[in-house]
């Protein structure tokens, strides 16, 4: 396990390095659990972007905001509507 030590007397000089490793092993993290619960995969929903039917003659669907990893990167996505459902055209 990888491990920071943060219990000096006085305080540890926070350095860019620091918050590098530190953010660097929280995407480890996500990518771990992702993979335990979608297999290999390295693309998968994190939160959000859920899909609502909006219907219409093009059978349009939304997807909220949410996060995904996508090829081990964790990225927003803002959201979009008017998008043509491609399972029903």
């Amino acid at each position: 396990m990888k491990k920071g030590i943060f219990t000096h007397l006085g305080g540890h000089p926070l350095t860019l390095d620091d918050l590098h490793k530190i953010q660097e092993g929280l995407i480890e993290a996500v990518r771990n659990l992702g993979r335990a619960f979608s297999g290999s995969l390295d693309s998968f929903i994190i939160s959000g972007c859920n899909i609502t039917d909006i219907g219409g003659p093009d059978n349009e669907i939304e997807v909220s905001s949410g996060y995904v990893m996508f090829r081990g990167e964790v990225c927003y996505f803002p959201g979009k509507s008017g998008i043509t459902n491609p399972l029903f055209n």
